[in-house]
């Protein structure tokens, strides 16, 4: 068992004894290191210009009529 392992053991059975809301915060306060570091190493990708990719067509957008059309077709097929 590494030094690592035992700490780990020993922290988990002193928590064990907290009252459920004392360790839920410290859940809390552990993820928020968690997120703190993960946010700052890990590059986030350019998901912007691919979102307005996907919405860029040569179509004009369906009007309501349209979808209302659409809509009324499928609760014929799925109700039939």
């Amino acid at each position: 068992m590494t030094t690592t392992t035992a700490n780990y053991q020993v922290v988990l059975e002193q928590v064990a004894h907290w009252p459920p809301p004392e360790r839920l915060a410290l859940v809390q306060d552990i993820i928020g290191t968690l997120a703190r570091e993960w946010s700052a190493s890990a590059p986030r990708p350019a998901t912007l210009p691919a979102a307005l990719g996907l919405l860029d067509t040569p179509q004009p957008a369906p009007t309501d009529a349209d979808v209302k059309h659409w809509l009324a077709e499928r609760r014929e097929e799925k109700y039939q």
